[in-house]
């Protein structure tokens, strides 16, 4: 990757202005090993071992310039570490990086925040929480659906949050209709274990079993 974006910026004069960076995961049909684990899977796969992935994109090309490859049990946020020190020789000096929240860390923050001026949408700690209740005049509305609140959390840091009614509507119904799913299909595998006919994948993702191996 390191010689790839040498190539990019210095033969091909492609500067590094936005970048995005992601993080998923790919299961493997085979047996776990030191890289190949067992975690938490966005395929929703829980039977299957699986490897995380990072990749970082320049916006103007779209041209891969970032690409990691770590066990399958590491979380986004410390897999950032990996993603974003690889790339991060080649941003300009003002780069904007976006991320999914799903990454972001009190530590990755402090990280960025080295290089960079601001991080928006950062974790909010319950001292931010209770700043933003009892100070409510202080939210920007920024369009019909979406509101901006603007304001120095307690390491100092400038944060900026946004609300979106229709997004946080939305989430609450995905919410609904995951425990639905959930519950429903906690019933029918009670059924089967009563009638001594259990599935053979024990693994599951569902909020209403635990699952051992005995």
């Amino acid at each position: 990757m390191r010689h790839i974006d040498d190539q990019l910026r210095n033969r091909y004069h492609i500067s590094f202005e936005k970048v995005f960076l992601d993080w998923s995961a790919s299961y493997v049909d085979g047996k776990p090993t030191n890289l190949i684990r067992f975690g938490h899977t966005k395929d929703h796969r829980p039977d299957r071992p699986q490897v995380a992935i990072g990749m970082a994109m320049e916006s103007v090309t779209g041209l891969l310039c970032g690409l990691t490859v770590v066990s399958g049990n590491t979380n986004d946020s410390k897999h950032f570490k990996e993603t974003f020190s690889q790339v991060r020789p080649f941003l300009d000096p003002k780069c904007l990086i976006v991320f999914d929240a799903g990454a972001y860390s009190d530590e990755n923050g402090k990280e960025v925040c080295k290089d960079f001026d601001f991080l928006t949408r950062v974790q909010i700690n319950s001292t931010d929480q209770r700043y933003i209740d009892i100070n409510p005049g202080l939210w920007l509305r920024v369009d019909e659906d979406i509101r901006a609140y603007m304001y120095k959390g307690n390491n100092r840091r400038c944060k900026v949050v946004f609300f979106s009614q229709k997004r946080y509507d939305d989430l609450i119904a995905s919410y609904y209709a995951k425990a639905s799913r959930d519950y429903d299909e906690a019933i029918q595998l009670k059924k089967m274990v009563e009638k001594g006919k259990p599935r053979k994948k024990y693994r599951n993702s569902n909020y209403f079993l635990e699952t051992k191996v005995g």
